[in-house]
């Protein structure tokens, strides 16, 4: 009897920390799988915490409490969640999420010393290198995909990839991987 009550709470404990983890506005990524599955790792809310990236410690990102200071370096963690907003870390830049799909757009949004505006990022999966998003760039990754360089190079000179999908919500290129 003793051993079904410690399975019950164990198992309400476990459940209890997953439905937080998945309601949570902020927490840790600590791999691929961890995003794809939004497993966040300390979750919290906003009230409860922030990140910061205090100066001079350029590879860290620290992860403040009420009562705890988390201090994690770029190559420990995959990314993170803040505000409801994820961010893959790449070669210690930090990676909007903006889409998750056929391919994964970024952007770093414009901070001083970066530029005015977004600059917009891609890669081709969750786990690969991320490149600019440029006609060249995409050509060079997605090079095996003969259907996505003819549409790619039969645009004109005047035609952009940026094109927008308002329907869809993304680029209209991406339609066109397979």
């Amino acid at each position: 009897m003793h051993t079904m009550k410690t399975k019950l709470l164990v198992s309400f404990l476990l459940v209890s920390i997953a439905c937080i983890s998945q309601q949570a506005d902020n927490g840790i990524y600590l791999s691929d799988t961890d995003f794809i599955q939004h497993n966040l790792n300390l979750p919290f809310h906003k009230s409860e915490g922030e990140f910061k990236s205090p100066l001079g410690h350029y590879h860290e990102l620290w992860l403040k409490t009420k009562d705890s200071t988390y201090k994690f370096y770029d190559d420990d963690i995959w990314g993170y969640r803040e505000n409801k907003e994820d961010y893959r870390i790449f070669k210690s830049d930090p990676y909007k999420i903006n889409y998750s799909g056929k391919i994964i757009i970024y952007t770093i949004p414009s901070t001083p010393g970066n530029g005015t505006g977004s600059t917009i990022f891609f890669s081709k999966n969750i786990d690969s290198p991320v490149h600019s998003l440029t006609k060249k760039k995409l050509m060079d990754v997605y090079h095996t995909d003969k259907t996505f360089l003819g549409k790619l190079k039969s645009l004109k000179w005047d035609e952009s990839i940026f094109k927008w999908n308002k329907q869809l919500n993304h680029f209209v290129f991406i339609d066109w991987l397979n």
